[in-house]
């Protein structure tokens, strides 16, 4: 139930910022520094239904980013690792509403592996949904793998996260053809709903943002005297499959990760190692094919490197025949840039530039 006292705290703030001079513009405009501040977020509805009403008295229209006349979009934010407290999803779930989003939690009912799996089905089952997006990464992820009717997962469906999630949706690229996002998370820190990134995730679920790039630069492997500007270099296209190394490692050689990355561009990055376990899981996917005939590699931050990262650049492109690209715009912390696995990348003029299919 509403509070008595929104409604009225929400005009009394209208008027104060139409009363402030520079008329109902700066109004808007002040408005929409204050909806993505928390004190204001309780306020957020009856402030825009009241400016909503302003704009059929005035005749005026209101900026499409402020009150939404399409339909919501369908969100569910899912928990394949373990369960998260839906306290602290809470705020995120509120700035997502207050965007136009339709957001349902559905989270397992206990830690174990088939309580998991039993929520992250009937999530993914959801025919009115296509937009899943993991609450934060967890080791148990990969457990759920083995487990999910991957032939009544039918497209068009989208799961988003990164970390440990990456093993869920290298599952599903493989086994369905569903398209994941490597993208920022509600309880992780990559999730800032003010961020230039955010806003690339918000349009891709809105369908509103199909392609995307981020900026690379190729790395020396210190065996070349030169290479290429990256003006000149020919453009290198190929299918993107990619997430957090360290996951991906743990599936080579299993059903749940692609056999052969031949004419995919890979992209990489990960937490919490060093060099020398980076050069030790480079060793497995070389040995094992996985990486014959991949077109490039792009790899992301490293965060909390035991290690020089500039030197594990340029350790990594020493060892691989592909060329090696690098890129500030994605790893644990922020900025983490959406990228999709299974979507279509095209390396050329210093970026990777992206292109999702249209869901059917």
């Amino acid at each position: 139930m509403k509070r008595p006292g929104t409604w009225l705290a929400a005009v009394v703030v209208l008027l104060v910022l139409l009363g402030n001079g520079g008329g109902r513009a700066q109004a808007v405009s002040k408005f929409k520094q204050l909806s993505d501040r928390r004190v204001v977020l309780p306020l957020k509805k009856a402030l825009t239904s009241a400016l909503a009403a302003l704009s059929i008295v005035t005749g005026t229209q209101l900026l499409s980013d402020v009150v939404r006349a399409e339909p919501a979009v369908a969100i569910k934010i899912i928990a394949p690792g373990f369960k998260v407290p839906s306290w602290k999803l809470a705020g995120r779930i509120e700035q997502l509403e207050a965007r136009g989003f339709q957001v349902s939690l559905a989270q397992p009912s206990g830690s174990s592996i088939e309580a998991r799996t039993q929520a992250l089905v009937e999530a993914l089952t959801d025919p009115d949904c296509h937009n899943f997006v993991c609450a934060r990464g967890g080791y148990g992820t990969s457990d759920l793998l083995p487990h999910l009717p991957y032939d009544d997962l039918d497209n068009p469906k989208r799961v988003i996260g990164y970390s440990d999630i990456s093993s869920l949706i290298s599952a599903l690229w493989t086994q369905r053809g569903i398209i994941g996002i490597s993208g920022p998370m509600p309880g992780a820190v990559t999730w800032n709903i003010a961020n230039k990134e955010m806003g690339v995730l918000l349009g891709i679920m809105r369908g509103t943002i199909t392609t995307g790039s981020i900026a690379v630069r190729r790395q020396e492997d210190g065996n070349s005297a030169s290479l290429p500007t990256e003006a000149s270099d020919s453009a290198i296209e190929g299918t993107l499959f990619g997430g957090d190394m360290s996951v991906l490692t743990n599936l080579v050689g299993t059903p749940y990760m692609p056999a052969s990355l031949d004419g995919y561009i890979v992209f990489l990055e990960a937490i919490g190692e060093n060099t020398h376990r980076i050069m030790r899981y480079l060793n497995q996917w070389q040995q094992s094919g996985t990486l014959d005939g991949v077109r490039a590699i792009i790899l992301g931050r490293f965060d909390k490197l035991g290690g020089d990262q500039n030197d594990l650049y340029r350790r990594f492109a020493a060892r691989v025949s592909c060329p090696v690209y690098t890129s500030r715009a994605f790893g644990h912390y922020p900025p983490l840039y959406p990228i999709p696995v299974g979507g279509h990348g095209k390396i050329t003029g210093g970026k990777l530039i992206w292109q999702l299919p249209t869901l059917q």
